[in-house]
């Protein structure tokens, strides 16, 4: 509920209006601002009640009221979850899921503006929309949801983004969901940093951010409380959690991929290895780039590297990036030896991650 109310009357008997209208101070505010927002239908869990017909009533109503503005339309938020009490949960969504695919066809054939359409998985694996739905190709591109923790989330969340990357139909991937920073009071900013730029330089076309409590909308005075499984994720405020570190400091990776144009960028793993090899198959340095022009290594930990593969003749401008504080180094000129290698490593005695870009001269 808003300020106004439910955006349904009791009983689901007719949608009000007056929600909407509090609504829109919000989502007209971020349109103002030069962003477009992804607009949430519904709650997965929330189909089975209002059931079919009044779910596709329900998007009926938000495209017409939206669907002219520059909006991303999330069907659904965890589309294949059943309810936090429903007997054998979290399994058991499938059906929910199908019910699903066939609101998401409807609003499909009714988004006259062509807005982009996704939706939103669970964190039980597939954890991508696309592994969740019947048919993926009502999707404009794929959502994951890859987990909550800390460096073990690496893996499953690298490996599922690959995983949707080599599908079948091609499409633009944004992982939607993963270790929110503050969960729980635990999850420091080095893990949303780090999920950020191994996703980014793995091939997605784009990366969230999130942040305990933010999602849940804590006031100070009157946080959110339990969820209906009867945990708390913690009560940070929003006004105190939009200044963590983290926000800012995924914020420092937009600005510098947005001006190195990585919407023409390639993963390219093979680009750099660790000088000393890491028994952890997924720490390791994650590359993309424009062969022969352009080159960005994300190293998450502290050690040394070997750029690998550099072309014959290229001469490359090295920067160092701090991918914490923004501080840019030059490290002068490099150029492949016979084997196209060329060593980099972090300033001395440093204990987090960092990024290197090369440049053709």
């Amino acid at each position: 509920a808003n300020e106004a109310g439910f955006p349904w009357e009791k009983d689901y008997a007719r949608i009000r209006p007056e929600y909407f209208d509090a609504a829109d101070a919000r989502i007209h505010y971020l349109v103002d601002q030069g962003l477009a927002p992804c607009i949430v239908g519904a709650w997965g869990y929330h189909l089975p009640w209002l059931g079919e017909a009044r779910m596709k009533q329900h998007m009926r109503y938000l495209v017409a009221r939206y669907g002219a503005m520059p909006v991303v339309w999330c069907v659904a938020g965890e589309v294949n979850l059943p309810y936090y009490l429903t007997p054998g949960f979290p399994n058991g969504g499938e059906k929910q899921a199908a019910a699903w695919t066939r609101v998401i066809r409807y609003t499909r054939s009714i988004n006259a503006f062509g807005r982009p359409i996704t939706t939103h998985p669970t964190g039980i694996p597939p954890l991508s929309a696309r592994g969740v739905l019947k048919d993926a190709t009502l999707l404009d591109f794929d959502m994951l949801q890859t987990g909550h923790g800390l460096r073990e989330v690496l893996g499953p969340t690298i490996a599922a983004l690959r995983t949707s990357l080599d599908a079948n139909p091609p499409m633009p991937v944004v992982d939607g969901e993963v270790a929110y920073e503050a969960l729980n009071g635990r999850i420091p900013a080095d893990i949303p940093r780090l999920m950020c730029w191994a996703c980014l330089l793995s091939g997605a076309a784009g990366h969230t951010y999130g942040a305990n409590g933010i999602w849940q909308l804590n006031r100070r005075n009157a946080p959110y409380g339990n969820s209906p499984h009867g945990g708390n994720y913690g009560a940070i405020p929003w006004d105190e959690a939009m200044h963590l570190p983290g926000s800012a400091q995924v914020g420092l990776a937009k600005k510098l991929l947005e001006s190195l144009h990585f919407e023409k960028f390639a993963p390219h793993a093979e680009w750099a290895r660790l000088s000393t090899p890491s028994t952890d198959k997924w720490l390791v340095p994650y590359a993309a780039g424009i062969p022969n022009r352009l080159r960005v290594i994300y190293v998450p930990t502290g050690d040394a590297i070997t750029v690998r593969g550099l072309e014959p003749g290229v001469r490359y401008a090295i920067t160092r990036f701090d991918p914490v504080t923004g501080k840019c180094e030059k490290l002068g000129i490099a150029q492949g030896d016979a084997e196209g290698t060329w060593p980099v490593a972090p300033p001395q005695g440093w204990d987090h991650d960092w990024v290197v870009v090369l440049e053709a001269k």
